[in-house]
């Protein structure tokens, strides 16, 4: 066949054409990607210029008129990783709620239990399979001892001084179930008996339950496994905040983007198009073609390249409202975290005279929560083993206050004390040596904490109306003297 060129084009009949584009077509169906360039192939490969045509056709994935829940699976461990790694809020949204319970460590004071904690790096341990859990959806806290079977059962009364080796965490993508507990009289029924870890250049290990301490992220409340995820195992908290991520990021993408193009210049070449449409027949143009080359060299040059018959209208950007969009996907975040705004985003507290205190009170009260449901089961089964290990006794610990009264609310505490204790002695309820005690650590002669003594330990007002200024005494006003 002879080479086409616009002065034998035009020499040609119409069948002589119609068998020219047979032709062309069927090289095309049984070459797919020989007529795309470079430009198209390597977008294909890296995942990008694929199409939706269902979307907004009316058709059942129309988001403006169709909406369902379908389960969203996230078990491929390097996509969690990639999500947490390269996405701010899923950073945040895992660590923040965890970092807010060690804000402060327990207190106790046995220096002997302490140095086992530290020996073992309990709260860290802890604080990664906090962490884990809510990643992947299940750790698990593996106590090591020096027992060589670790599929038997932990005996509380067999771990002698010296057997507790470490404390190691894994997530649910490095272990699987081996047997379940079937016996309906068992605590641990229907539930994970064995599990079996691979540690990486080790092998696979048996544990049983007793030797570990689950973390899940969203767990199955019923006896009854979940229908729409895996049996074993919790669910990723990201699940149900993991198309707010993929907003986020599309809003960011396409901001950036309105910048980019916020002042394009054009450039008309006549005769354009005949120079792309080189090698085509010119009574049909690839209009489609025409286009992607115009979009690649605008990527590449920052410059739109038209003919000089065509023409490049633009819509002004208005920039007036992007950044309260920007801020609206992370509130969203800040409110499923169960943090507020202030700390989830490291700014100050927004409004008239806002001193961001009433969001302090108000994470400070959340982490204590979380420390008193889900932190503290964890001390009391993990203390007995580091006791039996060290030869101390467990100590009685308490959680210190995660929020911090000011100079002013110290002062007034104290004032309102001593007018509470020099009241009781001048009526006769209390001797001075009841009023010096009471002074001292804010208990009462019954043995109770004061309202004020209870502020000052917790940091968190029980006055309704948030006045510091509360006192259990209150002077009645002098009337003057006519």
């Amino acid at each position: 066949m002879k080479l086409l060129t616009k002065r034998n084009v035009k020499k040609l009949r119409k069948k002589d054409l119609v068998k020219i584009a047979d032709a062309l077509n069927a090289v095309d169906n049984a070459f797919p990607n020989s007529g795309l360039n470079v430009y198209q192939q390597r977008m294909m490969q890296m995942g990008g210029g694929v199409r939706n045509p269902l979307s907004g056709a009316g058709g059942m994935t129309d988001k403006s008129q169709f909406f369902d829940f379908i389960p969203i699976w996230l078990n491929d461990r390097a996509y969690i990783e990639r999500v947490c790694a390269q996405s701010w809020l899923a950073e945040r949204f895992i660590e923040l709620p965890v970092d807010d319970m060690f804000a402060k460590p327990r207190k106790f004071s046995n220096d002997v239990f302490r140095a086992e904690c530290d020996r073992v790096e309990l709260d860290r341990s802890i604080s990664d399979a906090f962490k884990l859990g809510r990643q992947y959806g299940t750790a698990l806290m593996w106590v090591v001892t020096k027992e060589a079977n670790q599929a038997t059962p932990l005996n509380l009364d067999s771990v002698r001084r010296g057997d507790l080796v470490n404390i190691i965490v894994i997530d649910r993508n490095d272990c699987w179930v081996k047997t379940r507990n079937t016996s309906v009289t068992s605590p641990n029924f229907n539930k994970p008996e064995i599990y079996t870890i691979r540690v990486d250049d080790i092998g696979t290990i048996d544990v049983h339950y007793t030797r570990i301490k689950r973390f899940d992220g969203i767990k199955q409340r019923s006896i009854n496994k979940w229908q729409s995820y895996e049996r074993d195992w919790g669910v990723s908290k990201l699940v149900p905040v993991m198309m707010d991520i993929f907003n986020d990021s599309s809003v960011v993408q396409a901001i950036t983007h309105l910048v980019q193009e916020a002042s394009i210049p054009v450039h008309k070449i006549d005769g354009l198009n005949d120079i792309l449409c080189r090698g085509k027949l010119p009574d049909e143009p690839d209009v489609e073609d025409i286009m992607a080359h115009i979009n690649m060299k605008k990527a590449i040059y920052h410059t739109m390249f038209i003919d000089e018959s065509d023409s490049f209208d633009r819509t002004s950007v208005n920039f007036t409202n992007i950044p309260d969009l920007m801020d609206r996907f992370p509130e969203r975040f800040a409110m499923a975290s169960g943090i507020s705004v202030t700390r989830f985003l490291g700014k100050s507290a927004s409004g008239l005279n806002a001193t961001g205190e009433g969001d302090q009170r108000n994470d400070s009260k959340n982490a204590h929560i979380r420390q008193m449901l889900e932190l503290k089961p964890i001390y009391d089964w993990v203390d007995p083993i580091i006791s039996r290990s060290c030869g101390a006794e467990v100590p009685e610990y308490t959680f210190p206050p995660l929020f911090e009264l000011t100079e002013k609310e110290l002062s007034d505490i104290d004032l309102s004390r001593s007018r509470t204790a020099k009241l009781m002695v001048d009526i006769g309820s209390w001797s001075p040596l009841d009023a010096k005690e009471y002074l001292e650590d804010g208990t009462h002669p019954t043995g109770e904490l004061s309202e004020d003594a209870s502020r000052a330990t917790t940091g968190i007002s029980t006055d309704p109306e948030g006045d510091s200024n509360n006192s259990l005494i209150k002077e009645e006003p002098v009337a003057d003297k006519v």
